[in-house]
């Protein structure tokens, strides 16, 4: 158990302590998550404005920890100039702490739609990690012994049972090119 957990412990009992606890993380992560993806794409502010239709100023604000007014509209405006899907869930208090304790420039890259290893590899592979949702090991073992199959759009496509993350071999960070002022995921 983490000391951060063990402290918070006692005053996640009061309900208003725990519920603004879990909105500055979540004005937190997203405002440093934004960052990290224009930086991770080599995009200034400027240019990651235009490609979402907003203006440079707006999105300094939402890039400070303080911004709270987020909509899922501009979100997903983002997520688009990122070349990424937005993710919007309901989830255990336990998450949102273990998530914010982990929270880290790796935690919250992603790779855009072109350097996505699912989508540039010939194999398939759905291994996902089981981590801190409650799974046991034996769930794990399970999940990972699996032939999966799926249809997907009438068709049968069947997923081996390994766990490796990408045998191509690909980096996500391969052919960046000189990109670094493009727009990634809005077409011009």
């Amino acid at each position: 158990m983490s000391e951060l957990v063990d402290k918070l412990r006692p005053e996640f009992q009061d309900e208003e302590y725990r519920h603004a606890y879990a909105e500055e993380c979540l004005n937190t992560m997203i405002a440093t998550q934004i960052k990290v993806l224009r930086e991770q794409r080599e995009m200034t502010q400027s240019t990651l404005a235009s490609c979402a239709e907003m203006l440079q100023p707006r999105l300094s604000v939402m890039e400070s920890a303080d911004y709270s007014s987020w909509s899922v509209n501009t979100l997903k405006r983002l997520a688009r100039a990122f070349d990424l899907a937005l993710s919007v869930k309901f989830e255990a208090f336990s998450d949102v702490v273990l998530d914010f304790e982990e929270m880290s420039r790796d935690s919250l890259s992603r790779p855009s739609f072109n350097d996505d290893p699912l989508f540039r590899s010939a194999k398939v592979n759905t291994h996902r990690s089981f981590r801190r949702r409650g799974y046991s090991e034996a769930d794990r073992q399970t999940a990972q012994g699996l032939q999966m199959e799926i249809r997907f759009l009438g068709q049968l496509v069947e997923f081996p049972n390994h766990t490796s993350r990408d045998n191509s071999g690909y980096s996500p960070n391969q052919d960046r090119g000189g990109a670094d002022e493009a727009c990634v995921g809005v077409a011009g």
